[in-house]
């Protein structure tokens, strides 16, 4: 009776310890990054991040354009807005707009400045416009925000413009967010 209870003892630690031990791994994974989809696009990006209204970003806007995802995790950002009505727009053309807006409204306004301007191309073939600017926060000329703004045309009609964006004081988090981003920005066919 003795050895019995000793071996039911035993199966009952193993199957504890296993059940802890899947429980720790499942945990792990949730550091990791989560996937968002639309019919046009997919991306990963980190599983911190919850949906938000954001504190301040940098429209991309225009009559066509509408914003459809804004998350964070309170240091950065991510604002996507996306214009279905493309056609006749190139990803210069609509970056060369929002800059002149922005340079109009915001940059000069409020002491930002450009700081790089790129056409880049994941492995996954997705060519964007890429920028980097700064800008003073609206409420407080003592803290600066970097943006960092890729735009891309899922399709002949859809163009979409994602802004990652956080205080300069965390733009190694931002770049390394807009890197995740962009590494796993796919084109739904």
């Amino acid at each position: 009776m003795i050895k019995r209870l000793d071996l039911s003892l035993f199966f009952g630690l193993l199957i504890l310890m296993i059940v802890v031990s899947i429980s720790g791994c499942v945990h792990s994974n949730s550091n990791g990054t989560q996937k968002d989809n639309d019919e046009f696009i997919s991306f990963d990006y980190p599983s911190d991040f919850q949906y938000t209204s954001g504190h301040y970003h940098i429209e991309s806007g225009g009559a066509n354009w509408r914003n459809v995802l804004m998350i964070g995790n309170g240091k950065v950002f991510i604002s996507i807005s996306k214009n279905e009505n493309a056609t006749n727009l190139t990803t210069s053309e609509a970056k060369e707009k929002a800059e002149k807006r922005i340079s109009e409204k915001d940059i000069v306004d409020k002491g930002g400045k450009y700081l790089s301007d790129t056409r880049k191309t994941n492995d996954n073939g997705v060519e964007a416009e890429s920028t980097i600017t700064s800008i003073n926060d609206p409420n407080n000329q003592n803290v600066v925000y970097k943006y960092i703004t890729y735009y891309f045309k899922a399709n002949t009609d859809v163009m979409y413009s994602i802004i990652i964006y956080g205080n300069e004081k965390n733009f190694v988090d931002v770049q390394s967010v807009a890197d995740t981003l962009f590494n796993s920005l796919k084109i739904n066919n």
